[in-house]
């Protein structure tokens, strides 16, 4: 008789929550899945900590900065800036808090340490995390062939619009999770020669597949060139210790590259005004007399049922599709330095375990291969992308940080065996 053990909840609870915080659930019960997820997370959160303060008693535990800092971390995010939209606009304080929920995937990244730490091993966990993976991409595409596409882009519920987009050219297309899709194509083609036995093999290839075909329906060439970029930079630059001496000698050609890519954006956007169609360049303009109104902090994080950004703003207004500028509007200067800084942090933190693992054990995980590709590429794209303020983006930045943590743990133990 199979018997349900605890290790057994909690792989079910960690798979539901990769899957729900990918956005592989936004397609039933307009998203109320997502809240499963955080509901999980907190919990786990409660019974990891509590059993590793229990019966962990080794000094490297640093049980006290992983539960405070994240504590302090989503808390200020969440709170302060619903204060600055309440004052700023007279709006209740309480939706904006709420709306800022999405943070709450951080207690992920403790949430794993612990488990490492009170026995759950680091296949266990990784075994989770491709789980849900693998769930994300291959339940998009039953998805995108089961649901009623046109009549969802014409649809008076704002949620199942949202989930579709259309032009002329590419016609009607179901919003893919991106950030799934970005990981599994790296991922998957690794796992189907160096995982044993023919189902896995078999259910990693049609998991490969799956994302090829979603990326041609998506026709999402942006993540294809970032991919592309990405794969090019490790390869290049951050596979071995070594080969960082090339990237430092390119820095300088790097940052006038960007700067002049800026310039070019920048310009291309005002032209565009110029011809009444710069939407973004006036989102852009706006949010900079905001920004010089209320630098230090910002305007404040809104909510969709008191007083919106659109409302604020003006009806077309969006602070997510303003990238860096967008964050300084809602979380001002103070929080623009801070979600740099945390992108570069995620790209270091990967490469630098990553040099480790290779020195020390003699291998790299296929994962943590994958999050220095996506974390790089982020951080090229840092000034016009929002990834780390969305539900995925930091569902990967609590990856990062765990899996590293736990992968730094085991080259301690080696060491220490040796």
């Amino acid at each position: 008789m199979f018997k349900i053990s605890v290790r057994h909840i909690i792989f079910f609870a960690l798979v539901i929550i990769v899957f729900t915080s990918f956005q592989g659930a936004r397609y039933i019960l307009n998203n109320r899945l997502q809240e499963l997820g955080l509901l999980f997370t907190f919990i786990l959160f409660i019974y990891s900590s509590t059993l590793a303060a229990l019966n962990d008693r080794r000094q490297d535990l640093n049980w006290s900065k992983w539960v405070f800092f994240t504590i302090a971390f989503v808390g200020y995010f969440m709170v302060v800036p619903a204060y600055l939209w309440s004052k700023h606009t007279g709006a209740a304080m309480l939706p904006s808090v709420l709306a800022g929920r999405q943070l709450m995937i951080l207690f992920l990244a403790p949430t794993l340490y612990f488990l490492y730490r009170i026995g759950i091993t680091t296949k266990e966990l990784e075994r989770a995390f491709f789980t849900g993976l693998i769930l994300v991409v291959i339940s998009y595409i039953f998805f995108r062939y089961t649901v009623p596409i046109q009549e969802w882009w014409t649809s008076s519920n704002r949620h199942l619009r949202s989930l579709v987009v259309w032009d002329a050219w590419r016609g009607y297309r179901l919003v893919m999770p991106s950030a799934a899709m970005f990981l599994a194509l790296i991922i998957a083609p690794v796992q189907i020669f160096k995982t044993k036995g023919a189902l896995s093999k078999f259910i990693w290839l049609v998991t490969f597949f799956c994302a090829i075909h979603a990326t041609i329906l998506m026709q999402g060439r942006s993540m294809i060139a970032m991919i592309i970029l990405g794969t090019l930079s490790y390869h290049i630059f951050f596979a071995y210790r070594y080969r960082l001496s090339l990237f430092v000698l390119i820095i300088p050609g790097f940052i006038f590259l960007f700067g002049l890519g800026i310039d070019v954006y920048f310009k291309q956007m005002e032209e565009l005004y110029r011809q009444g169609e710069g939407v973004r360049f006036h989102s852009y303009t706006s949010a900079f007399e905001y920004i010089k109104k209320y630098p230090l902090l910002g305007v404040g994080m809104d909510s969709k049922v008191t007083i919106s950004e659109q409302m604020f703003m003006y009806k077309l207004f969006d602070a997510s599709d303003i990238g860096i500028v967008g964050i300084m509007f809602r979380f001002g200067l103070f929080g623009g330095a801070v979600y740099i800084f945390c992108v570069l942090f995620l790209c270091v933190r990967s490469v630098t375990t990553h040099w480790s693992m290779r020195d020390s054990l003699g291998y790299s995980s296929p994962l943590l291969i994958a999050l220095i590709i996506k974390t790089t590429s982020d951080f090229l794209n840092v000034l016009l992308s929002f990834t780390y303020l969305f539900i995925p983006g930091l569902l990967i930045a609590s990856i990062v940080i765990s899996f590293t943590a736990i992968y730094r743990q085991e080259i301690v133990n080696r060491d220490l065996i040796d």
